[in-house]
């Protein structure tokens, strides 16, 4: 782990009603017309599951204590971790297509990090764009070092992640996949992924 420099506090108040938090932040166009599709799927999750939802899109807004939308999303997980038992970050593109599905079930609250890990020329390489941070000290630690260094990098902490099915992060043909989270990113961003990705959260929640 690198020196401390210190974590600033992130500028927001929060009412806690839940052990658990799902968070977003949208920086930039793209990520921002991701929200219009994938917000009201998270909420709608949330709802469901007992989770609080705190889902910003960061229309015009620079945030001075962050250097980047990498470091924005670290001090956030930091802030919430403070309070929270356990953080679920979404990357602003990730759509929930199956909210019947509680993501708490696959999870260990001793790991410190679980995530995704897309198998690539046999090495499972780890996609935080759907990050689950457990209160424990690693996470801590864990977060200071990736503040440090600008942006939080899985493969520098292998022996702290969890990895879970890909279901939950699928960047995968969502036809065959069956997703619960869909990565509405991949490998570029796609309006018309996203589109699809909503209508099936739709029929999911309210079958014709």
């Amino acid at each position: 782990m690198t020196e401390k420099l210190g974590i600033p506090a992130f500028p927001l108040q929060l009412a806690k009603r839940n052990k658990t938090i799902i968070c977003s932040l949208g920086f930039g166009l793209e990520s921002i017309k991701s929200m219009r599709w994938t917000v009201p799927t998270v909420q709608y999750y949330a709802s469901m599951m007992s989770m609080d939802a705190l889902l910003l899109p960061m229309i015009d807004c620079k945030l001075s204590i962050a250097r980047s939308a990498a470091s924005a999303k670290i001090a956030l997980i930091h802030q919430l971790l403070q309070v929270y038992d356990r953080v679920i970050w979404l990357d602003a593109d990730r759509l929930i297509t199956d909210p019947s599905k509680d993501i708490r079930k696959e999870l260990n609250p001793l790991i410190p990090l679980q995530m995704v890990g897309h198998m690539i020329q046999g090495k499972s390489i780890p996609d935080a764009g759907v990050l689950i941070v457990h209160k424990l000290p690693e996470s801590f630690e864990i977060l200071q070092d990736s503040w440090n260094l600008g942006e939080f990098n899985g493969d520098n902490y292998l022996q702290h992640i969890g990895f879970i099915n890909e279901k939950w992060n699928c960047s995968n043909d969502f036809h065959t996949a069956k997703p619960v989270i869909l990565n509405g990113s991949s490998p570029r961003f796609s309006e018309d992924l996203l589109k699809a990705g909503y209508k099936l959260f739709l029929n999911r929640i309210m079958p014709q």
